[in-house]
């Protein structure tokens, strides 16, 4: 674990407006619903297990 850099956010919210505007793109999937298909998706990769 490292520590955060003093401009490092303590919220995070993307802004996707300059990928909209430039490239037509648009999240198709809702963040609560992604974070956990992305929890999964990196414990595969990694070989870890989810803690109970």
């Amino acid at each position: 674990m490292v520590e955060n850099t003093p401009d490092d956010p303590r919220q995070r919210k993307p802004d996707v407006t300059k990928a909209k505007e430039l490239l037509g793109w648009e999240p198709k999937v809702k963040l609560r619903d992604g974070l956990p298909l992305m929890e999964e998706d990196f414990r595969l990769r990694l070989g870890v297990s989810k803690k109970a």
